[in-house]
């Protein structure tokens, strides 16, 4: 689970780790998403730019 700087659960991150979780993944590639996952949710808050809003190159 990533959760933001209020302590609140970052949904959209939830469900893809569950996703995860439940296939035949490695758990280790789980923490490596998580935490790949957050770094993205930080740039994201620093930018004050919402999930649903971001975009690939800055389009």
């Amino acid at each position: 689970m990533v959760v933001n700087g209020l302590g609140r659960e970052v949904e959209p991150v939830t469900a893809y780790l569950r996703d995860l979780a439940l296939s035949d993944r490695s758990p280790l590639t789980a923490r490596s998403y998580g935490f790949g996952m957050l770094r993205w949710f930080r740039l994201l808050w620093l930018l004050d730019v919402a999930w649903e809003r971001a975009t690939a190159g800055g389009r």
